[in-house]
């Protein structure tokens, strides 16, 4: 008894962090979205899934900051590889979700490649999900409206 109270408590508890179906199928489309604009550095349409709070900070700071913050860094190609959800936290209306990808890249004709972590964040129960680096998100000083639930 008392394990079965256990595992149904543990089930509880995981289905709490978990997506729907139909959030999870909005989540991996906005991330194909967001993941291929980067690869093809297409400024327009990484600013428009970047979360717009972000985007008012980075507008804040000056066109050259701005630039900075969205502009494919990388170099001349970009790849992502293999997009890893790593944890789910919810609460309310809002949902967010720690990836962690592996980048390709050339810069200066020599290949690299490393590991990113970004962030998906919806305040609308999946509905919208917008986007931001992981270190962005972990730095409390910017965007302070949005709510941290990943620790």
């Amino acid at each position: 008894m008392k394990k079965t109270l256990i595992c149904l408590l543990s089930l509880i508890l995981l289905g709490a962090c978990s997506l729907s179906a139909s959030q999870e199928q909005e989540l991996n489309k906005q991330t194909g979205i967001y993941l291929d604009a980067q690869e093809r550095n297409a400024l327009l349409v990484v600013v428009s899934k970047t979360h717009p709070s972000f985007v008012r900070y980075a507008k804040s700071k000056g066109e050259s900051y701005f630039k900075n913050v969205f502009e494919n860094e990388a170099g001349e190609e970009l790849v992502f590889i293999n997009p890893m959800i790593r944890k789910i936290e919810s609460k309310g209306d809002h949902l967010q979700v720690l990836y962690e990808v592996e980048k390709e890249y050339i810069q200066n004709g020599e290949n690299h490649r490393n590991s990113s972590r970004f962030v998906a964040l919806s305040d609308d129960e999946g509905k919208t999900w917008y986007f931001l680096d992981h270190a962005t998100y972990a730095n409390k000083k910017i965007c302070r409206d949005i709510p941290r639930l990943l620790k």
